[in-house]
């Protein structure tokens, strides 16, 4: 998730020359009229115009449209982007390869966002202790999402149950959208179905022991989902059936499976639906498993 180094340089080229047209319009700063005064300025005076600028997104447009740099037709397509910007509280909740996955606790439903650094690690502006409270704002840049630099780490210690419930939250951030890695992101447009939601709570062993309530939860919701979760198990089952069928020698042959038992074994899938048919309640056979061993 780093943003490489070309894409870093370019991001400091086009935001620089913005943030100094919007202080030259706002006035926010005395003594910074270019560019160079935008890169030797402290952090706490781009903090200031930055966020007099995010107040006034309008200031975006305009630099895109006098074009003051004469940026070439692709830069200022980029800068319009940004437009697209998401300032608030995030709670960093882990450091990936330079990057960092944040979660959104002001947005409802909550969201977790894949940032990429700049120059810099994460780690070494926010610190090692995790989950951690930063005030940032967040920028879609070259197809990706980063950030401007500019980050204020609230020092503040949470508790046993805050954390737990940051965690509950990324669970369900994740079980709803995924990692959200672009912007903007519509919630309405991307919001994973029921069924989706089931499968990736399911897709591992670790999947199924993180995500055990909100499974129960979809099952309780609705039969099909119910039915969907005894399948994805029955292929669970299917592959444990399948290696120790091969460990003993066995192959060919039909066999239906329901909640981890095998209930009939046949060489064909006829034989194999008429047992179904015989044994398994009415209530339970679309819940039956049905696959074919493969061969050794």
């Amino acid at each position: 998730m780093k943003l490489d180094r070309a894409d870093a340089e370019l991001f400091h080229a086009l935001y620089h020359p913005m943030l100094c047209f919007a202080n030259r319009e706002l006035g926010v700063v005395k003594g910074i009229d270019s560019p160079a005064d935008v890169k030797r300025a402290s952090l706490a005076d781009l903090g200031k115009i930055r966020d007099a600028m995010y107040d006034r997104p309008e200031l975006i447009d305009r630099f895109a449209r006098e074009n003051p740099s004469g940026l070439t037709r692709e830069k200022l397509e980029l800068v319009s982007g940004l437009k697209g910007f998401i300032r608030g509280t995030f709670i960093v909740m882990r450091y990936v390869e330079n990057g960092a996955v944040m979660l959104s606790p002001e947005e409802n439903p909550v969201r977790a966002y894949g940032v990429q650094s700049l120059f810099s690690p994460f780690e070494e502006m926010v610190g090692p202790v995790l989950p951690a409270m930063i005030d940032a704002v967040l920028l879609p840049f070259c197809g990706g999402i980063t950030y401007d630099g500019i980050v204020h780490h609230q020092n503040v210690v949470f508790g046993t149950g805050v954390r737990a419930s940051f965690k509950d939250g990324l669970r369900e951030a994740k079980s709803r959208f995924g990692i959200v890695l672009s912007l903007p992101f519509s919630a309405e447009g991307n919001q994973r179905t029921d069924a989706e939601r089931l499968r990736s709570c399911m897709k591992s062993e670790h999947c199924r022991l993180m995500y055990a309530s909100e499974i129960r939860e979809l099952r309780l919701k609705d039969r099909v989902l119910d039915v969907l979760y005894h399948q994805e198990m029955g292929r669970v089952h299917e592959r444990a059936i399948g290696k120790r069928a091969r460990q003993l020698g066995l192959a060919g042959g039909w066999f239906a499976v329901l909640e981890g038992m095998t209930v009939a074994a046949a060489v064909t899938k006829e034989d194999v639906d008429r047992a179904v048919e015989r044994i398994v309640p009415a209530g339970k056979k679309e819940l039956v498993h049905v696959f074919r061993l493969k061969g050794r």
